[in-house]
């Protein structure tokens, strides 16, 4: 062993600036990555913190009215847009538009939240929302568009169905009894 170090030693000498410089490059990249993640678990964990806050404030801005759940929500979801609990207030926030027959502002938000999460276990739910605001305003064409993309492309079953039947009480209305027993 002491042979080999002898013989590695002259290669060392004529390349150690290379190597406390690799050696630098090596720790300080390992503290970034170190700082990211524990900045990322902490931001994770202070939108947690933040969407709870919003939820136990919810019977105080209840009392306010629905504009507050609304601010509540969207607070969460702009200050935290990348984590699962700014996610849930955004998607919330557009529930609570459509409950109040806040359609147009409503579909807005799920069309945010779909831009923002196409995959996410939400997006079939919000696609859903953007096509039944659009029929909430009398917009049937679009929202037969809508719903045809979520039976199409989006597997979630309960939407599924949802998006099925919506398409065929639309059918119903406009008389096309023969295309309504197709869902």
């Amino acid at each position: 062993a002491a042979t080999f170090f002898f013989k590695l030693w002259p290669q060392i000498e004529a390349n150690k600036n290379k190597i406390v410089t690799g050696a630098i490059i090596i720790v300080v990249a390992v503290i970034a990555y170190s700082f990211y993640s524990w900045n990322k678990e902490k931001s994770q964990v202070d939108s947690g913190e933040a969407m709870t806050q919003a939820l136990i404030d919810l019977p105080s801005a209840s009392a306010q009215g629905p504009s507050q759940i609304v601010s509540s929500y969207m607070s969460v979801a702009d200050n935290y847009p990348n984590t699962p609990a700014g996610t849930r207030a955004l998607f919330q926030a557009a529930a609570v538009l459509f409950a109040e027959g806040k359609y147009d502002d409503a579909r807005g938000h799920f069309q945010q939240y779909l831009d923002a999460h196409p995959d996410d276990e939400f997006s079939a739910q919000a696609a859903l929302g953007v096509a039944k605001s659009y029929e909430a305003v009398g917009k049937t064409d679009q929202a037969v568009g809508e719903y045809q993309h979520i039976i199409q492309d989006l597997g979630d079953p309960v939407t599924l169905a949802q998006a099925k039947f919506a398409m065929a009480q639309i059918d119903m209305r406009n008389g096309k009894f023969q295309d309504a027993m197709t869902f």
